[in-house]
């Protein structure tokens, strides 16, 4: 480094860019006296002249917080004034628990949730949906409007009509299970 009239140094001509002595002299020393944890000299001041720019930083988190906010405000106003169609069973859904059970039943548009072992369920009129876990239970539906789900294994869901959706939770696991739309 090199000192000019006013009493400012400039880089020696060897290295410019650096601003260090080709060998790193005394100015290379004095410019690097602080330890790594508290920065050198020129790091600090560089610091301080750009403190402005880098308190933004926090603005425009704050900002974007926000932005995402309203925006999902928005978003679920604008589904409750549109209106979601409403989905639901009835209240009354049939359960049956057990093993080795026989049993006939109206489905009442209601769900019919089926847990055990060896059960074989005739499901007469509308189901709003069926779910079997367990193992080796057979039902028999007449139609199905939302959802067949079957945990499990060697479970068998037969339907004559509806569209529902079909989900194998147990072959997602490698288990056999059978869901069918037979005719009438």
């Amino acid at each position: 480094m090199t000192l000019t009239p006013g009493g400012l140094r400039r880089p020696s001509p060897c290295c410019r860019r650096t601003g260090w002595g080709s060998l790193g002299g005394p100015a290379h020393a004095r410019e690097n006296r602080r330890s790594a944890a508290t920065g050198t000299v020129r790091q600090r001041r560089v610091l301080r002249k750009d403190r402005g720019r880098n308190t933004r930083g926090t603005t425009v988190s704050w900002r974007a917080l926000g932005t995402s906010l309203a925006a999902g405000v928005i978003v679920v106003s604008s589904a409750l004034c549109v209106g979601v169609p409403t989905a639901q069973a009835k209240n009354g859904d049939t359960h049956i628990t057990g093993q080795g059970i026989n049993q006939t039943l109206d489905c009442n548009e209601s769900a019919l949730i089926i847990v055990g072992t060896g059960n074989t369920i005739n499901a007469v009129g509308t189901c709003w949906g069926i779910s079997v876990q367990g193992s080796s239970n057979i039902v028999i539906a007449d139609n199905v409007i939302n959802d067949i789900t079957v945990y499990g294994f060697d479970q068998t869901v037969l339907f004559h009509s509806g569209d529902p959706l079909l989900w194998d939770r147990g072959r997602e696991l490698g288990m056999t299970n059978r869901i069918d739309r037979v005719p009438a």
